[in-house]
């Protein structure tokens, strides 16, 4: 028994109580976060490596790279990222000559945020080694799985609600798992457990 147990006036309690058949490692969200972790810091560990920025930098540069006409508040909705994170990460980025600020002429308030040539070329280069990246964990899924795997999570970015009902279609179509392992098994995750 544990303290924090004892603490509580758990002593000698059924610790999960109604609950105990309860399994986290089968718990649905559970695994897509530490699938989505380990991904995450597999990619992260190759930009940062490779080309010398961390992941905070690779969001925005990969959002200016892919969308026009971003401005700064905008960015924190499409990196995920906190508003004084991005506003961390594009100081850092305006520092490395990456991307410059630009009042927009119908809104002064208002700061578009655009990739310098230095930018681009460094989104040029990271971009074909971002899709190699992609194509070798993909490997262990058919053609038929990887289809079926993306239409199923495409509502998801759209329509949030619709994720769970479209999260237990797409496990269907792709045990996780199994997915997971063969990654994991191909070494192609760095750190983890």
């Amino acid at each position: 028994m544990t303290a924090h147990r004892a603490s509580h006036g758990m002593a000698g309690k059924d610790y999960m109580g109604q609950y105990s058949s309860f399994s986290l490692e089968d718990f649905l969200p559970y695994k897509l976060v530490r699938t989505a972790e380990k991904v995450a810091d597999s990619l992260a560990a190759l930009y940062e490596k490779e080309f010398g920025i961390s992941r905070p930098e690779w969001r925005i540069l990969a959002n200016l790279g892919a969308r026009e006409n971003l401005i700064a508040r905008d960015l924190s909705d499409v990196t995920n990222l906190d508003k004084v994170k991005v506003s961390r990460t594009l100081a850092k980025l305006e520092e490395k000559g990456l991307i410059v600020r630009e009042k927009r002429e119908s809104d002064q308030r208002a700061t578009q945020i655009v990739l310098t040539p230095e930018g681009l070329a460094l989104y040029e280069k990271i971009i074909p080694r971002a899709l190699q990246w992609e194509s070798e964990i993909l490997d262990g899924l058919t053609g038929t799985q990887y289809r079926d795997l993306f239409r199923a999570w495409m509502p998801c970015s759209t329509v949030p609600k619709m994720c769970s009902r479209i999260t237990v279609t797409a496990i269907s179509f792709v045990n996780l798992t199994r997915m997971e392992s063969r990654i994991l098994a191909a070494g192609r995750f760095s750190g983890g457990e």
